[in-house]
């Protein structure tokens, strides 16, 4: 397992490299000159402070950072500006608020993603667990939206809303009520759709880059497959029979809910897979001081897979994934039985974890997938038990 584990992670380390990909894009330089260039495409979750680019598809690959460069972008995908801003660096977390209601501010340099580009246009800045807003019009250099969540005293957590007020000084149609702004939340929809509006209302040209296609961030796979199970159980005490149901084949059936995570070109992803599995095995124990006795096992359960997926393009169509995780196992009707039952046990099984690696193709797709040992007696102190599977899955998307 130890070998599969590091095959599949060698392979996500070298494809996470090698999908990365230059495309169409644009530098300008601390001169102002536009450099048209391919620009590697990270899809960055965090506002970069650099990045690479060529002059030509297949030439030497430079630096381009905020001390040589003050715009980058790529063509219809995203767009970044340099700035020098006062930044509010106040934790927004709970454990850790503030007790001032005023905003903490630094200077620094960063590239702004720029969301909306018009007469007013609206930025974004995140760093780790920080998230700002920046706005500027034509008549203002680029500050932030403030908004800060505080403790003060016995009122509990209180929040710092002052964005609204920027907006209602700089930023508003004579049709925009007070009420309206009221209502807008500190996040990239909202805020968005004010400036769109606020661009139209004015009647100016303006660039929306969130406007870009978006996939589809949730999917739902129906998921029926084989199974090659393997059973025992191992006495700890010397009055007991050890058991071996070797290798079986069964069934299952599954239905897949996969959710895309928004950066990194959405390779990564979060899944959860409730799946019906079934075990039957019978054995026959025959020892020269024991009668000959049959210990039959049956095994039903609800397994609920859940972890990350991996995914990279093959071609225009086809994708190769691979995934890791852990399985949540609920039992029911499952048993242990030693003749006639003499003995009966109940299985409470406990849980395990999963490697797999695949092949999507459309709304189809194909996948071997491991399940680690689990331990089928969890609730028995006299027994070692084993339950281990490698599983063949079909798979076609339903949604």
């Amino acid at each position: 397992m130890k070998t599969i584990i590091f095959l599949l992670l060698t392979t996500i380390s070298i494809t996470s490299f090698s999908q990365t990909k230059f495309e169409k894009g644009y530098l300008i330089n601390n001169n102002g000159q536009r450099i048209n260039c391919y620009i590697k495409d990270n899809d960055w979750k965090n506002n970069p402070t650099e990045v690479k680019f060529r002059v030509g598809e297949s030439g030497e690959t430079k630096i381009a950072d905020l001390k040589n460069t003050k715009a980058f972008g790529i063509e219809n995908k995203v767009a970044y500006t340099r700035a020098v801003v006062d930044i509010d660096y106040s934790s927004s977390d709970v454990s850790t608020l503030s007790r001032k209601r005023e905003p903490e501010l630094k200077t620094d340099t960063v590239f702004l993603k720029i969301l909306v580009k018009g007469k007013a246009s609206l930025f974004y800045y995140e760093n780790s667990n920080l998230i700002r807003y920046f706005y500027s019009t034509s008549d203002s250099p680029i500050e932030q939206l403030i908004y800060k969540e505080y403790i003060k005293g016995d009122k509990g957590i209180l929040k710092n809303r002052d964005f609204t007020a920027q907006l209602w000084k700089n930023v508003r149609c004579p049709s925009t009520s007070i009420n309206i702004i009221k209502t807008i939340r500190y996040n990239a929809k909202d805020l968005v759709e004010y400036f769109r509006n606020y661009n139209e209302c004015v009647n100016k040209a303006y660039t929306d880059y969130t406007k870009s296609k978006k996939k589809k961030l949730f999917s739902l796979t129906i998921t029926p497959g084989i199974e090659m199970a393997t059973m025992s159980i191992d006495s700890r005490e010397t009055n007991l029979i050890d058991v071996d149901f070797g290798s079986k084949f069964n069934y299952r059936i599954g239905l897949e809910l996969n959710m895309l995570l928004p950066f990194n070109h959405n390779k990564w992803s979060i899944f959860m897979e409730p799946t019906y599995q079934h075990y039957s095995g019978h054995e026959v124990i025959e020892r020269t001081y024991y009668l000959p006795r049959d210990v039959d096992a049956e095994y039903k359960s609800l397994e609920i897979p859940m972890g990350l997926k991996y995914s990279f393009q093959l071609n225009k169509k086809s994708f190769l994934f691979l995934r890791g995780g852990m399985v949540v196992d609920i039992p029911f009707n499952s048993t242990i039985t030693y003749t006639n039952k003499d003995r009966l046990y109940k299985i409470l099984s406990g849980n395990s974890f999963i490697v797999g690696i695949g092949l999507r193709h459309n709304r189809f797709s194909s996948e071997f997938r491991y399940y680690g040992n689990r331990d089928i007696l969890s609730s028995s102190m006299s027994w070692d038990t084993k339950y281990s599977k490698l599983s063949f899955i079909l798979g076609y998307r339903i949604l």
